[in-house]
């Protein structure tokens, strides 16, 4: 769960990424959700500018490896928009996320 760019921890995870995306040269990244902290970044008086340079940081990465992904939302967004993070995450020229309707509510059938 990344809550800023400034923390440490946030830096040596993307450090590790690195190593593996040179390693293990994947065809595909699959983000699993709960990426992001929203309760934190929400606690913390951090907005949506902090999660855009999080998720930037993290394209930034892939984009270094020439490295498509694919994100699905966690369950840890808190108040961040879904729908705006995950166009956000679409925007990227690598990612394979659809921006779509993922309002993240269960709708059993």
């Amino acid at each position: 769960h990344f809550t800023s760019v400034d923390r440490p921890q946030f830096g040596r995870t993307l450090q590790w990424l690195d190593r593996v995306l040179t390693a293990e040269r994947p065809h595909l990244v699959v983000l699993t959700g709960d990426v992001i902290s929203g309760s934190s970044l929400h606690h913390s008086g951090m907005a949506w500018d902090a999660v855009q340079a999080i998720w930037t940081r993290i394209a930034d990465l892939m984009h270094a490896h020439d490295q498509p992904w694919v994100t699905t939302l966690g369950n840890h967004l808190g108040a961040i928009d879904r729908l705006e993070l995950n166009a956000h995450d679409a925007s990227f020229r690598l990612s394979f996320t659809q921006s779509a309707n993922v309002d993240g509510q269960y709708q059993p059938s």
